[in-house]
């Protein structure tokens, strides 16, 4: 489960996209909920296509790269903060977006320290309401999954194919029920456990070689290329 810990809160904005209108994210400045009120947006992050509506908000990390197109004229609320941890890019569920908007608008109008704390009351209520870990009442085996990969992180040999044998399961449909509950094929879902872990060791004080093998890399190139992608710094440099 993902520890969504604030600790800025950036701004909050109302923007207009015509239809077609492209942009082109590099290393996004801020994490971000976005909720269109009207029209369609699809985001293209390379490995991952998400699209949004006004039943369908997402989320985007900061450090995020991607292409945002505007297929349907729209109008959206971005609501933009700082995480501790960015997770990966993701489909939210719907909530009280309006009434977390104009509340924050109203706040940051005082400029007080009260005020700031009830804009992080407001944040983390929004995430409460559309953070929910959606399929996975539906889909108890992917939950399932998700424990074993948590628990068995730093075996070298943890597959796709090994866990759904656990399950009496093809591995192709672990991967679609993994996919709707948590957004991401197990594939992804144990790179980042495994990274999370990483670099907890290597602030410990580990060395790069000790580290890699105790998240379950056997070489330590792969697991240097694996941490470089999912944190774009080396670990030497942690």
């Amino acid at each position: 489960m993902d520890r969504l810990i604030i600790t800025e809160f950036v701004n909050i904005l109302r923007v207009h996209d015509p239809v077609g209108k492209q942009l082109v994210m590099k290393d996004r400045y801020a994490a971000s909920v976005i909720v269109p009120l009207r029209g369609r947006l699809r985001f293209d992050f390379g490995t991952e296509l998400l699209h949004t509506d006004a039943a369908h908000p997402i989320f985007v990390p900061r450090g995020a790269s991607y292409t945002n197109t505007c297929l349907e004229e729209a109008e959206s609320l971005l609501f933009s903060f700082q995480l501790q941890e960015n997770p990966p890019p993701r489909p939210l569920i719907p909530f009280a977006h309006e009434q977390h908007f104009r509340a924050i608008g109203f706040l940051r109008a005082q400029d007080t320290a009260d005020a700031h704390l009830r804009i992080m009351e407001h944040l983390y209520a929004l995430l409460a309401e559309s953070w929910r870990e959606t399929g996975t009442l539906s889909h108890p085996i992917a939950r399932r999954a998700a424990a074993v990969i948590r628990a068995e992180y730093a075996d070298p040999a943890l597959h796709c194919e090994g866990i759904a044998g656990e399950f009496h399961i093809s591995a192709a449909y672990l991967r679609r029920i993994f996919r709707e509950a948590y957004g991401m094929p197990p594939s992804a879902y144990l790179t980042r456990i495994r990274m999370e872990n990483a670099r907890h060791l290597l602030r410990e004080g580990r060395s790069v070689t000790e580290t890699a093998a105790a998240v379950g890399y056997s070489d330590i190139y792969p697991f240097s290329r694996a941490y470089k992608r999912h944190f774009g710094t080396s670990p030497k440099h942690t």
